[in-house]
């Protein structure tokens, strides 16, 4: 090996290693900003504690002084929170969600203004293994009740950085518009200080085409919020829920059930494998998707831009309990005082791979979603791929039991 040859591979050791310092350095900081706000909220709960007891100290007296006390204590918490927060994120924080359901021809998607966030899809083409083997129960992609998604980040006040998770506040809907383009625009804002707000945007077409209406367009936007933000470099995500049993056998299900996701630059997926119990891996480089595979379904969050680093965990659910597994994602996004908002989509759908085989990024590039669907290894792919499958679809459409197609 010449002396050239050496230094390449030397220069390039370097920079990977720096490349995965500087993404571990994220992921730490991350834990510490987690830390720090659930700090904050101990220390808001701490405050409504410490004022519950003076109006208790009064209920067996007057009625009337135990509602004086109980209502001065209400509002010194508040105060302090208007003193952390500001009055916009305060009120935002006392606000009532509400619920939603935005269709087209494929799924009904279900909205709450908590947090601004999908809390569950439901897909009108496919039904789930019922009691006494009716499937008369269209499929839900996850459980509403425990289904979230939110970001974190720091706000300014003063010398202190308060954190803030989109969780804990009640967004405001603008009214569901149709677009020119068959397009349904969900629109929600949360105000974080005058004129300055984050603005979440989804698009649901109904074009009849599989392949866009089984995606949500989802774009964050950051209307005026860089003199609000902290100094800080990246920006939390954290994606989570939990899928129900859709078929008969809860093993063979369970063991097609995993948690799926892809490298830029990649033909192929990683998967954290088959499990009966818990598994987690942190990967400390770019990732471009994220999917909580079930065995003929998933959901999976898109990230054209790609993330920086993506913590993945799914555990298991009972087998008695109609759930399959509970799936998270904990991933960071770069952040300066120059973003203005990412670009993000979400696909609810059926693992199907002529669907999941023209579902690409905005400029055309492949993201080999269709590598979900596993087609067997060497020869046998390719017979799966060329053969199989466009046969399958063929006669799908002139044939309504897969039984007999199969045959």
């Amino acid at each position: 090996m010449d002396k050239k040859s050496i230094i390449g591979i030397a220069v390039v050791a370097v920079l990977f290693l720096g490349f995965a310092y500087f993404n571990s350095q994220q992921q730490k900081e991350y834990l510490e900003q987690k830390a720090a706000y659930e700090a904050y909220v101990d220390s808001v709960a701490a405050a409504a504690r410490a004022a519950a007891p003076v109006a208790d100290s009064l209920t067996s007296g007057n009625g009337v002084q135990a509602e004086v006390a109980a209502a001065e204590a209400a509002a010194a918490v508040r105060e302090r929170q208007v003193e952390t927060l500001g009055e916009s994120l305060t009120a935002a924080r006392e606000a009532e969600a509400e619920e939603f359901i935005v269709e087209n021809d494929v799924m009904a998607v279900l909205f709450s203004t908590r947090g601004g966030q999908i809390k569950g899809v439901t897909l009108k083409d496919y039904t789930q293994y019922g009691p006494r083997g009716k499937r008369d129960r269209k499929i839900e992609m996850m459980d509403p009740a425990t289904a979230r998604f939110g970001l974190s980040f720091y706000l300014k006040n003063g010398l202190k950085n308060v954190p803030v998770n989109t969780l804990d506040y009640v967004f405001t809907a603008q009214p569901v518009v149709g677009e020119a383009d068959g397009a349904k625009s969900v629109v929600m804002r949360l105000p974080v200080a005058e004129g300055a707000y984050l603005e979440y945007r989804y698009l649901i077409y109904d074009t009849e085409a599989p392949e866009r209406d089984y995606l949500v367009d989802f774009d964050v936007r950051l209307v005026n919020m860089a003199p609000e933000m902290a100094n800080q470099t990246q920006i939390q995500i954290d994606w989570a829920n939990t899928t129900f049993q859709n078929e008969k056998g809860f093993q063979n299900e369970n063991m097609y059930t995993t948690l799926s996701y892809r490298f830029p630059d990649e033909t192929s997926i990683e998967e954290l494998g088959m499990s009966e119990g818990a598994k987690s891996k942190n990967i400390s480089t770019q990732v471009n998707w994220v999917a909580f595979k079930q065995q003929f379904f998933s959901s999976v969050f898109i990230a054209p831009d790609n993330v920086s680093y993506a913590n993945l965990a799914f555990d298991t659910a009972a087998p008695e309990s109609s759930l399959l597994k509970t799936f998270t994602a904990q991933m960071g996004v770069p952040y300066t005082p120059q973003t203005e908002g990412y670009d993000f989509a979400f696909y609810f759908g059926p693992n199907k791979y002529s669907i999941l085989k023209k579902i690409g990024e905005p400029g055309g590039a492949d993201i080999y979603l269709e590598r979900l669907v596993p087609l067997g290894w060497g020869i046998f792919g390719w017979v799966n791929r060329w053969c199989v499958i466009p046969v399958f679809d063929f006669l799908r459409n002139y044939i309504g039991s897969f039984g007999i197609i199969i045959f």
